[in-house]
């Protein structure tokens, strides 16, 4: 592992001497005197600091995921404009400050009209701001690769592209939030190897902590339509808040109709926010809703399962799980994985709310009344 562009970079100088000397620094780090809890409990905590509320931590390295063109990058720059001018995202308070966000896979024509459209549902009285703390670098003319594999060293190394980018971020005053979109293209590394993926989450980190700015990576995954995060499990692992951004069910594309679930948060509960597109193409929400609980979501599964036999063309005979299975994935009609659904489909037969035959799920002859999936109803949007 090559850490010497991160010891270039860093100008935080507790982190400079644990890069300069880790043996050193791990001798200390583990002392039985360093462990002792008395300092911790002898004053009060203190609170939390958050970008945008209860929301967004400060501070922290994070990653947003979503298949291709659902508008990750515009949310990610209405966030960006929200803390560059104080003002609110997704109904929550953003702390003011200077915004640096590395868009490396647009231009300049498509990044000029997004700024237009938000500067347009912004206040007049804050337009100044947006332009004074916000910072945009566009996709560049070459491939600017910020993670690869380093042969004298053996492992993986962060490249010189990384440590500008670092470098730029030092310069900018009361800096809030870095955003690099995407993972994909600033990434030579191997994504499937876990050592490649800690590495990556290493160096964000390193950076949140050098600048004090929440770094926020966006990432696509493996293919469209699909709402797991491509590559090594290590980068979800390792990093301490994790959000996606998808479709509300499968062919919603054509209404609009986003949820951005925050999957982890390690500081906080996870929440989701059901966000509708704008004419002008901006994301509006409504307020945050808590994540259904396991007892929830198995009830609201087994009721889909049976209103899909109720409807099916022969619903005395049932339908097998071959039937159900195209249903089956979280961004898809019963919002529950394969083998989640298996799993829940067999408890639901052994506890006589489904009978099984001939491999085929039947409703028992006194069947329970199924009922749709409660809806939230959104009230009103607020776009930033």
């Amino acid at each position: 592992m090559n850490l010497n562009i991160l010891k270039k970079q860093t100008q935080n100088p507790e982190l400079t001497n644990a890069l300069g000397n880790p043996s050193a620094y791990s001798e200390d780090f583990f002392s039985v005197d360093s462990s002792d809890i008395q300092p911790r409990l002898a004053s009060t905590p203190d609170d939390r600091q958050y970008l945008a509320g209860g929301f967004l931590p400060q501070g922290i390295a994070g990653l947003l995921t979503g298949q291709g063109a659902v508008g990750k990058t515009t949310l990610t720059m209405q966030l960006g404009a929200a803390v560059a001018t104080g003002t609110e995202f997704l109904g929550q308070p953003c702390q003011k400050g200077s915004v640096l966000m590395y868009l490396s896979e647009d231009d300049n024509c498509e990044i000029s009209h997004r700024l237009h459209r938000i500067q347009q549902s912004l206040d007049g009285q804050v337009r100044s701001d947006l332009v004074k703390n916000l910072k945009i670098f566009p996709s560049p003319l070459i491939h600017l690769p910020m993670f690869d594999y380093d042969p004298a060293a053996g492992g993986p190394s962060a490249t010189q592209h990384f440590g500008n980018l670092w470098a730029a971020a030092q310069k900018i005053k009361d800096l809030r939030l870095i955003v690099i979109d995407s993972y994909t293209r600033i990434n030579n590394l191997d994504e499937v190897n876990h050592a490649n993926a800690s590495y990556v989450a290493l160096s964000l980190e390193m950076l949140a902590r050098d600048t004090g700015a929440t770094v926020l990576m966006i990432h696509h995954p493996p293919k469209h339509g699909s709402s797991e995060t491509r590559g090594s499990s290590a980068l979800l692992n390792a990093l301490r808040w994790t959000a996606s951004l998808g479709y509300r069910k499968k062919g919603a594309s054509g209404t609009g109709g986003l949820t951005l679930s925050v999957a982890k948060h390690n500081y906080g509960p996870t929440v989701s926010y059901q966000l509708q597109r704008q004419d002008n193409g901006l994301l509006s929400t409504s307020k945050p809703e808590p994540e259904e609980s396991e007892q929830e979501r198995n009830e609201r599964v087994i009721a889909e399962v049976c209103r899909f036999i109720e409807e099916s063309a022969d619903k005395e005979k049932g339908v097998t799980f071959s039937q159900l299975r195209p249903h089956a994935g979280l961004n898809k009609q019963f919002q529950i994985a394969q083998e989640k659904l298996k799993a829940l489909l067999s408890e639901a037969c052994k506890q006589g709310k489904l009978i099984l035959e001939d491999k085929h799920y039947k409703l028992p002859s006194e069947r329970v009344q199924s009922v749709p999936k409660p809806k939230a109803t959104v009230r009103s949007y607020v776009s930033i």
